[in-house]
């Protein structure tokens, strides 16, 4: 299991660190600002970069390389990503190839981050916009989670990794789906990340250990049990590729909500092919739509395509070009019940068949 530990201390953390001769720490630019205290406190070499997508790449991979160099970074230094999913992705990447490798920590502060990308030993940067083109499985030799960082996380944010809670529940802990129920109005109104209750705390242990239990068993994607965490992705994939497809200048959708209407779609996938009953179809739709994230229904209206043939067929060809698909076919992970999911060859002529009723419920 990856070695995490959750705490609203720095001493923890500070324990790691004072191992370490040199240190050097990859910080996300808005963490940078808001604190920049903290970080120079704990840091004597600090690269700042401005994370989104682009900056998963080998230009930047290069320039922070530069930098290490530059500054006598050598296989006893620990390199640290101090942000969410991009920086940590980028880091363990750095540091998986970097004099063919050094130690690295992450220090997550999104709660995607925390839950899910920080989690797994996956590293990786996009090349010609093809997401995690190139990567590496790479181990962190800690991770530290601070739930403190989610209070300044933006509430679109915050939702973004809730869809991936919710998720990872729905693959592995009915009990905690049903605790996470509970906290939907003040998820949809934005209290919870202010609040930081005790019940956020738990689900947000919780759904490290699920996700960092089922890696520990397929560390490098070979018994297909990794592949559960797909749940939601490949539709969620596709109405990404959408959205910028039909609005490329407006951020309709980022990825967690995108997440959110595919595992919509999957629950009533599984619903309509006798999988799912229907009392938990209606708790997943419930759980979701009353947090304040969105259906596929409502992506596509926001897109303001004028067919919805048209949609439907862009998101067709987006899923048939998906990774995952061999021969016209795709691993689906349907949901039979609350905390259980099972993956099946599903034809993408079948998905056409369902396309209505899975994209306007």
């Amino acid at each position: 299991m990856d070695n995490f530990f959750i705490s609203f201390s720095y001493s923890p953390l500070n324990e790691i660190l004072c191992k370490y001769k040199n240190i050097y720490a990859v910080v996300d630019s808005n963490v940078h600002s808001l604190y920049s205290s903290w970080i120079r406190s704990s840091f004597n070499n600090i690269y700042v970069f401005e994370s989104n997508e682009t900056a998963k790449s080998f230009e930047s991979t290069q320039k922070i390389i530069q930098w290490l160099l530059e500054n006598n970074a050598d296989r006893s230094s620990l390199l640290v990503g101090v942000g969410g999913g991009i920086t940590t992705d980028l880091c363990g990447f750095v540091a998986s190839i970097y004099k063919r490798g050094i130690t690295f920590g992450l220090i997550p502060t999104t709660l995607t981050a925390q839950i899910d990308a920080s989690i797994g030993g996956k590293t990786g940067i996009n090349i010609n916009g093809i997401k995690n083109a190139a990567g590496t499985f790479s181990k962190a030799e800690f991770i530290y989670i601070n739930p403190h960082f989610l209070r300044t996380l933006p509430h679109r944010e915050f939702l973004c990794g809730w869809a991936e809670l919710i998720k990872t529940f729905i693959i592995g802990d009915k009990k905690y789906f049903l605790t996470a129920s509970l906290l939907t109005d003040s998820v949809s109104n934005g209290e919870i990340e202010i609040s930081l209750t005790e019940s956020l705390n738990d689900c947000l242990k919780r759904a490290i250990e699920i996700k960092s239990g089922i890696v520990e068993k397929d560390r490098f994607e070979n018994e297909g049990i990794r592949a559960y965490l797909n749940l939601g992705h490949t539709f969620g994939h596709a109405i990404e590729a959408c959205c910028h497809f039909f609005s490329p200048q407006e951020n309709i959708c980022n990825h967690g909500e995108a997440v959110a209407a595919g595992i919509l779609i999957a629950a009533r996938f599984s619903l309509l092919k006798g999988l799912l009953p229907i009392d938990e179809y209606k708790a997943i739709k419930q759980v979701i739509t009353e947090s304040g994230l969105p259906s596929c229904s409502k992506i596509m209206k926001l897109c303001k395509v004028d067919s919805t043939k048209i949609f439907t067929e862009k998101l067709l060809h987006f899923i048939g070009n998906d990774k995952k698909c061999k021969e016209d076919f795709i691993n689906f992970v349907f949901i039979i019940d609350l905390g259980k999911v099972i993956t099946m060859p599903t034809s993408i002529a079948e998905i056409e068949r369902y396309i209505h009723d899975l994209c306007y419920d």
